[in-house]
């Protein structure tokens, strides 16, 4: 499925594997997307129930259209004891109103 603006291409799921609470706990991941699909690596937002969440992003390939293929991200969230949360992860037709 192509990604198209404000459209969630992935869910990210995330598990605290461990019995103690985990405070901005470091959350990196790639994301590929489709020939075309997203050409900014600041045009993708991580939501957490809803709200976008300060994330940073750098495209690490590019289609040879310089659309970009593979994306990085990396959050910071905080975690309970063996604690599963999803993060959406959806492109903007705008960079992010998040600050990295």
């Amino acid at each position: 499925m192509a990604a198209t603006p404000d459209t969630a291409p992935a869910i990210i799921r995330v598990q605290n594997p461990i019995n103690t609470r985990c405070e901005r706990g470091l959350v990196s991941f790639g994301v590929p997307f489709p020939r075309g699909a997203l050409r900014e690596p600041d045009h993708v937002e991580v939501l957490d129930e809803g709200d976008p969440l300060m994330c940073q992003t750098r495209a690490l390939v590019r289609w040879d259209d310089e659309s970009i293929k593979w994306l990085l991200i990396e959050f910071q969230a905080d975690f309970g004891p063996q604690e599963r949360r999803s993060f959406p992860v959806r492109t903007t037709e705008r960079p992010s109103a998040v600050p990295a």
